[in-house]
């Protein structure tokens, strides 16, 4: 009887050992897939990251873009505004010569008119040369002229 519980141990070992060899073989199969899936993943996450990157990275080149966009746009903008403000100075400097102009001449129809000379003065501004044109027109010349030849 002990020889047959020896026979069967023995038996049921020589299984367990027999299994045992199979299971560390597919436990170190499992290993080996385990290690490469592992590094399968750590590419992949690396690819994934890059991928990330280079989103992030088109991201900002579009937001360069645009900013570089407006900017151009303002200092275009700001160029004109330089241009219309010359324009502006440019006109009020004619202005400021037409008024002093405007200011001699009544300046000197006044002085004029006080010494006794013509009594009508009409101004009018050439528009294509700017010269201010004065024509003298004297009623009392005119009745004159009148009644010395009735």
């Amino acid at each position: 009887m002990i020889d047959e519980k020896l026979a069967d141990s023995s038996a049921s070992i020589v299984v367990l050992v027999s299994q045992s060899k199979a299971t560390n073989s597919q436990l170190s199969s499992l290993e080996t897939a385990l290690t490469e899936t592992n590094k399968n993943l750590k590419s992949v996450e690396k690819v994934i990251l890059r991928q990330g990157e280079l989103l992030a990275l088109d991201e900002t080149e579009a937001r360069a873009r645009d900013t570089e966009g407006c900017l151009e746009t303002f200092r275009s903008l700001y160029e004109e505004t330089k241009e219309l403000r010359m324009e502006l100075k440019v006109e009020k400097e004619k202005h400021k010569v037409e008024m002093e102009q405007m200011i001699t001449q009544l300046e000197e129809t006044k002085a004029m008119c006080a010494l006794g000379g013509p009594t009508a003065v009409t101004l009018r501004s050439s528009a294509i040369q700017n010269e201010s044109v004065t024509e003298e027109s004297s009623p009392s010349l005119n009745n004159r002229s009148r009644k010395r030849t009735r």
